[in-house]
């Protein structure tokens, strides 16, 4: 993992960070489908870079993690953030398991 993501000590220093590094389209999830600058895109056609993860500084139970996706062709490279633990998606959580894992943390 790039060591300045790694040593982020919150979610707006890591995405800055990764913006930085051209980790700029948008990446959402919206009607069970992931979307990448408002096209659908299909997980196999994505490779997961990155992850990290934050607890709430005020309240643990405020769990948020950052993916760092790129599509296979390399022209696109974007973030998607979503809870984790009780509050987590399950549904994106099954995506993400679909996505080629290129992570080494």
């Amino acid at each position: 993992m790039i060591q300045a993501l790694k040593e982020a000590k919150s979610l707006s220093e890591a995405t800055s960070f990764l913006r930085e590094e051209g980790y700029t389209d948008t990446v959402q999830f919206e009607n069970d489908q992931l979307v990448l600058n408002e096209q659908n895109v299909s997980p196999q056609n994505l490779v997961l870079e990155h992850t990290k993860r934050f607890e709430g500084m005020t309240n643990p139970a405020d769990n948020t993690i950052l993916y760092a996706v790129k599509s296979k062709d390399g022209r696109r490279k974007g973030l998607l953030i979503d809870s984790y633990g009780a509050k987590s998606s399950e549904l994106i959580a099954e995506i993400i398991k679909e996505i080629e894992n290129h992570d080494k943390n």
